[in-house]
């Protein structure tokens, strides 16, 4: 007998009721990182082949887009809280966030498939560019600004980071100095580490955030300058 002809054949007899399908649909949504309402249809679809597609030569590509972003690590339900601060989906955080301990002994939190490689590129970056930033700040469930109807912070899905806010503050200044950022002046080197490996960085914005890196190409949602680094 067929999955599909045993699960007819319970929801016939009454051995399976409606609610309790309902209730496993749920489940599986939860567990394939979409929203949870219980309305099996293309996006679950897809998430559930995804799932069942294991990476190509164990990599996990690296999303150009949002859409990319929801499709590579998931999609949730958030609702406001203050300012720019939202509640992201209990089920999602618990099954994408995970805490991931780094070269230096800190722990951060960072998306289960993000983690792991963060830790391996960092400790390149720093032991490269001989600098380790005294501020590593990574998952935090918030939006860009608060504007009504604004999109949503990479940091939100666990896959974005920022070093030393205010030695590379937005505008490319080191605000202890009133120079160039640290990356700009000094350890161009990190960079270049993470740019190896694929990740974008917001130096290279056009709206300068010299401190964010995130793992997601240059795509769409922004245009790329060209940046030459002094020394």
């Amino acid at each position: 007998m067929t999955a599909e002809s045993w699960l007819k054949d319970r929801l016939t007899s009454g051995a399976l009721s409606w609610g309790e399908l309902v209730s496993a649909i749920q489940f599986a949504q939860s567990e394939l990182g979409v929203v949870a309402d219980g309305k099996w249809g293309r996006k679950s679809a897809r998430a559930l082949t995804r799932r069942s597609e294991p990476p190509r030569d164990g990599a996990i590509p690296i999303p150009t887009s949002r859409h990319g972003v929801r499709q590579v690590y998931g999609d949730f339900s958030w609702e406001h809280t203050k300012g720019r601060f939202i509640d992201i989906d209990d089920a999602w955080e618990r099954k994408n966030i995970r805490w991931f301990l780094l070269h230096d002994g800190r722990k951060r939190r960072m998306h289960r498939l993000v983690g792991d490689e963060f830790a391996r590129i960092y400790k390149e970056a720093c032991e490269a560019s001989g600098y380790t930033p005294k501020s590593t700040q990574t998952y935090v469930p918030r939006k860009i600004s608060t504007k009504p109807g604004g999109k949503l912070s990479y940091h939100s899905w666990g896959i974005a980071v920022d070093f030393d806010p205010a030695r590379n503050s937005m505008g490319c200044v080191d605000r202890s100095t009133g120079g160039q950022c640290l990356f700009h002046s000094k350890y161009p080197e990190f960079v270049r580490v993470f740019e190896r490996a694929g990740w974008g960085w917001g130096g290279r914005w056009r709206m300068l955030d010299c401190m964010h890196f995130e793992r997601k190409s240059p795509g769409r949602d922004y245009k790329d300058l060209p940046i030459t680094f002094r020394g």
